[in-house]
């Protein structure tokens, strides 16, 4: 077998990326319901809230220990993979430098005795850079190996992934430009279009890089 570690590793990262999956749609329900009871103005009246409000919490407890998990699956896979492929190491880092910047944030919400949106803002804007130079840097290292093993299919795959996740940065920054330029009242419909849209992109991204992966760990199988 020309790469065992990676093997393992991506094994490993195919299971994380399946829980952060089941993760963001737990987070997309939640986020609707909240958006929904925001457009109502009747919501506080609705004799629903209290069933709504308790589904909306165990959606966002649900989301968050699979998002932990999955943390936990996708480093140590990382830390495999770098076994066999030298770019996976680069990833370590910038896995370090995301969990120091969501630290640093806690702290220093805690220091002030109160939430800044500026902070949450910063820590969130630094943990989806730090999700997609990962994700492309794992597409690199894969397709690396790819090559080295002369797997066309695999080699193509990641090419297609790394031009979606392009294009779906690159939506989410005009749609909330746009959301900046439009009036006040209608940022609010505008803010659930853009969460229905990210949404749906973001599905659609991770079907295609589980199937990535899981073409990526055939290959390693068969090497």
């Amino acid at each position: 077998m020309r790469y065992p570690h990676a093997r393992k590793g991506i094994a490993k990262l195919f299971v994380s990326e399946i829980l952060q999956l089941i993760g963001v749609i737990c987070v997309t329900v939640s986020s609707a319901l909240i958006a929904v009871f925001a457009l109502r103005q009747d919501s506080q009246n609705d004799a629903t809230f209290g069933l709504v409000a308790f589904g909306l919490l165990a959606f966002s407890l649900i989301s968050a220990v699979l998002m932990i998990i999955s943390m936990i699956f996708n480093l140590i896979g990382v830390i495999q993979s770098s076994k066999d492929e030298p770019s996976f190491k680069v990833i370590i880092y910038i896995i370090i430098v995301g969990l120091v910047s969501t630290i640093g944030v806690s702290v220093a919400n805690a220091v002030i005795a109160e939430e800044s949106t500026a902070l949450n803002n910063f820590a969130q804007v630094v943990s989806d850079m730090v999700h997609s130079i990962t994700t492309i840097l794992i597409i690199q290292g894969i397709t690396n190996m790819a090559t080295t093993l002369g797997n066309e299919a695999v080699c193509k795959k990641g090419q297609t992934l790394f031009h979606l996740i392009i294009w779906i940065a690159l939506i989410n920054i005009a749609m909330k430009a746009v959301i900046l330029c439009i009036p006040a009242k209608a940022a609010v419909e505008a803010e659930v279009i853009l969460m229905v849209v990210t949404a749906v992109l973001s599905v659609i991204q991770y079907i295609i890089y589980l199937s990535f992966l899981s073409k990526a760990s055939k290959m390693l199988k068969q090497s």
